[in-house]
């Protein structure tokens, strides 16, 4: 399995149970039936049972196979290469699921992608079919006036050609000369004039009728023509609109058809022959899988020992009892009345409202306990009422479809990982805040956002809220700057001047600026000025002979202070500061790293001393401690863990760690060979150490006694313990020498010394000579000797001393073979005493009888 996929099922187990904890937590207050109410309340207490048998199955599987490596370290190549064969298998498994996602994710990327495009048709066709009722209303406007106007131009042409006079003014001036005339004729009493008179009044009076017949049709062409002006411009403006609609709807008709073609039948068929193909693979390969696995488990059992057989039946109880609980959980899901609702994944947002409120509220108002599933793209409603809540989340669906509001926005591609967050967090965030659907195409910086036009604008809010707080710059530098632009001064601007990210670019000679808008302008800024200073830049390199951990100081904190004071970039070896900056900041830096130098100068000197003496420097001895520590350490000891692995300090520090811990030295080592101690440290500490170190080799002021002791008993006293006792005590002559006032304790029981010398005060090594005497006494009541012709030891020891170990491991017991110069003839009669030494009388009887044998038996 790769490590990808191992980080997916992780966080798809990871999701089970948090789902898990999440129903646990859950309040069904709100749950009005008191029969599904038991349901659920005994679902979540099943549910917490099943959380604490899963996590002791982990437990016990974890000790299982710490146990297994322990016990079984000779079977661990043969278990490894059955794991080797699974993690192929998981492999080629891993890679047949990609192909196959690969296949389906294609389809689904595809169909969402159509579904969109088909959604924007809609709403393009929506706003068109409007624009093409008004362009067909002005058009039939236009019709009309058009007609009016040809009828009125007649009028006015009929009516122009049969004025006799041109205006009312003429008119009203031949009135006045007639009516003169007129009442002369009146006055003469003139009939044939005034019937002449009046009848050219009455021609008169027609004409001016058909003057203002005429201004009154002209009048009506004029704006007759000026309506007509009106509605030729509207009807452009709506005809442009209607060929801008009918533009977009064949460029998305055309993106539809080109880009996410509906699949023809064949190619559909082939792709599902293809996926069948690809499951048959995968079936084939779990079955593999599970067969190794039975292999394996079946290997695993023949290895089993006592603990690990022990810690596998536990596993299996709890395994059984695991299902036990799960199917019980299965069936409470059963007697539960529930509901499945199928929904488009982009709706569904508007079904949980912003911040859940949507799906909080229905599930007070009907009693109801509602799981969405987001990525199925399925709403599950468990309760008594679950029809009627199906039923309203229908209507809400349906309204939410019909208002349904697509906008898209677009972010810098640059930061589409932080927009999406780690697992979809962030965006997952801005959906449940917003209440929408937000989908985001990677490395096209296009956000399309889905749901209400109130939640959509609210969205689109959040994310320019995002964008403000993502503006991105970037700053180029010379080459002069390059060998200074390391990730380390990144990394302290990007604090400096609280920006979410600030990256170099050593190819392309540019700096990457991220964050809120004002920091990217003063980080901007402040780099800039930075570049402009660095036009002359220098480098300069500072030898030195102390530890580099000093200057560079704890987690970079030295070097980071002078770069921070100085704004030069240092690069800091095993004995050499290289320092890159302007001339004056390259100035500053190398006093503050000469300064440094100067306090941590480091000396080093030798101290010889014998080689009897080396056992004495290097062995552990217990550190004095005040009685709070002693407390506090006693309270460590019973708080730890009695299968973690001892630590080694709890039996004491040797002498020269001891010094090198009191006098704050860098190195305080012992070297055999040369019979020298090092010291390397400031001056004044090394001088104080040097003293004490001389002191402590010579004995100085110390009283001394040497006991005469068997050789046996003495190599007995000196043998490692095979299991701790008291702290400090690794051998039983420690024990001499942890008493109070005894510097040293010095045995040797090799050739024919049987010297133990004692070192320390008076009365330390007066009460030294009494506990080491009684020991010896102890020991010797322990002891039982026998004679062994000296030509038939090497029969008692065995080849490479297989047989006399054998006995001392069996029977707990130490022998003493006194060692023989071979150099000299032996005689033929000649014997040596060997020595055999046990706590349990008995076992040391077994011992000599099987020595006895040993030599009886060989040939």
């Amino acid at each position: 399995m790769t490590k990808k996929k191992k980080e997916q099922k992780k966080k798809k187990k990871k999701k089970k149970y948090k789902k898990m904890a999440l129903k646990m937590n859950q309040s069904f207050e709100h749950v009005r039936d008191e029969s599904v109410l038991q349901k659920f309340l005994e679902e979540k207490e099943v549910t917490k049972q099943l959380v604490e048998v899963r996590t002791e199955l982990k437990k016990l599987r974890t000790e299982k196979d710490t146990l297994m490596k322990e016990e079984n370290p000779k079977q661990k190549s043969m278990l490894n290469a059955f794991d080797d064969k699974l993690d192929q298998l998981h492999r080629e498994k891993d890679v047949l699921h990609g192909k196959m996602q690969s296949l389906t994710d294609g389809d689904q990327k595809s169909r969402i992608n159509r579904n969109l495009i088909m959604d924007r048709i809609k709403l393009v066709v929506f706003d068109l079919e409007p624009v093409e009722r008004e362009c067909r209303s002005l058009l039939g406007e236009i019709e009309s006036a058009g007609k009016k106007i040809e009828t009125l131009k007649k009028q006015v042409t009929a009516t122009q050609s049969a004025l006799t006079h041109k205006s009312h003014m003429d008119i009203d001036h031949s009135m006045k000369a007639l009516e003169k005339k007129l009442k002369s004729a009146e006055e003469k009493n003139h009939d044939s004039v005034i019937k002449q008179l009046r009848k050219e009044r009455r021609q008169l009076q027609q004409s001016k009728d058909k003057i203002t017949a005429y201004h009154t049709s002209k009048t009506a062409l004029d704006e007759a023509v000026k309506k007509l002006s009106e509605y030729e411009t509207i009807a452009i403006k709506k005809a442009a609109e209607k060929a801008q609609l009918q533009k977009d709807k064949e460029r998305l008709n055309k993106e539809l058809d080109t880009k996410y073609p509906v699949p023809k039948p064949e190619e559909r068929d082939a792709k599902d022959a293809k996926k069948a193909k690809i499951n048959t693979e995968i079936n084939e390969i779990v079955a593999s899988i599970q067969a190794e696995r039975a292999k394996k488990d079946k290997k695993m059992e023949e290895f089993q020992t006592g603990p690990v057989r022990e810690k596998s039946q536990k596993i299996n109880a709890k395994s059984e009892e695991r299902n036990v609980l799960e199917m019980k959980i299965r069936t409470i899901n059963e007697a539960i009345p529930k509901k499945t609702l199928e929904v488009d994944k982009n709706l569904i947002s508007d079904i949980v409202g912003p911040g859940g409120a949507t799906v909080r509220q229905i599930e007070e108002d009907f009693g109801v306990v509602i799981d969405v599933r987001r990525m199925e793209g399925e709403v599950v409603i468990k309760g008594s009422e679950c029809a009627d809540c199906a039923s309203a989340v229908g209507e809400i669906l349906q309204k939410a479809a019909e208002n349904r509001y697509v906008e898209e926005i677009e972010i810098d591609p640059e930061c589409g990982g932080e927009f999406i967050g780690s697992g979809g967090s962030q965006i997952q965030l801005l959906q449940t805040r917003s209440g929408t659907n937000i989908n985001y195409t990677r490395g096209q910086g296009k956000v399309v956002v889905i749901g209400s036009r109130e939640n959509v604008e609210a969205a689109i809010e959040l994310i320019k809220e995002f964008k403000a707080n993502s503006v991105r710059t970037e700053v180029t530098f010379g080459p002069n700057a390059a060998s200074i632009m390391r990730v380390s001064l990144m990394k302290q601007w990007q604090e400096e001047y609280q920006c979410r990210l600030i990256k170099v670019d050593q190819e392309a000679k540019k700096i990457s600026i991220m964050g809120k808008g004002e920091c990217v302008e003063k980080a901007k800024t402040e780099i800039t000025d930075f570049l402009e200073g660095m036009k002359e830049c220098g480098t300069v390199h500072i030898p030195f002979n102390v530890p580099h951990h000093v200057i560079i100081g704890t987690k970079g904190e030295r070097v980071n202070h002078i770069q921070a004071e100085t704004k030069c970039i240092l690069d800091v070896s095993k004995d050499t500061v290289k320092i890159a900056g302007s001339k004056e900041n390259i100035e500053l830096a190398r006093k503050l790293v000469n300064t440094i130098i100067a306090e941590n100068v480091r000396e080093e000197v030798k101290v010889p001393y014998k080689a009897k003496m080396h056992n004495f420097l290097i062995r552990r001895r217990p550190v004095k401690k005040t009685e709070a520590e002693e407390e506090q350490e006693k309270e460590k000891e019973e708080h730890a863990d009695p299968n973690a692995k001892p630590d080694r300090r709890r039996d004491g520090l040797c002498l020269l760690e001891q010094l090198r811990l009191k006098y704050n030295c860098d190195r305080v080592q012992a070297d055999l060979p040369g019979l020298t101690v090092t010291i390397r440290g400031p001056k004044d500490a090394i001088k104080k150490c040097r003293d004490e170190l001389k002191a402590a080799l010579d004995f100085t002021g110390m009283e001394k006694d040497v006991l005469m002791i068997d050789q046996a008993i003495v190599r007995y006293l000196t043998v490692n313990l095979n299991q701790r006792g008291a702290r400090g005590v690794r051998t039983r002559l420690d024990k001499v020498r942890n008493i109070e006032g005894v510097e040293e304790v010095t045995a040797d029981f090799r050739g024919e010394s049987k010297r133990v010398e004692l070192i320390g005060t008076k009365e330390g090594v007066a009460k030294a000579r009494e506990t080491l005497e009684d020991l010896a006494e102890g020991v010797a009541k322990m002891m039982t000797k026998f004679d062994v012709e000296q030509n038939k030891v090497g029969r008692l020891l065995g080849r490479g001393g297989m047989t006399v170990s054998g006995i001392e491991r069996d029977f707990e017991v130490m022998f003493h073979i006194p060692r023989t110069d071979r150099s000299k003839e032996i005689p033929v009669d000649a014997t040596i005493t060997v020595s055999i030494i046990g706590e349990d009388p008995k076992a040391v009887e077994e011992a000599q009888s099987a020595a006895n044998n040993a030599l009886a038996d060989y040939k």
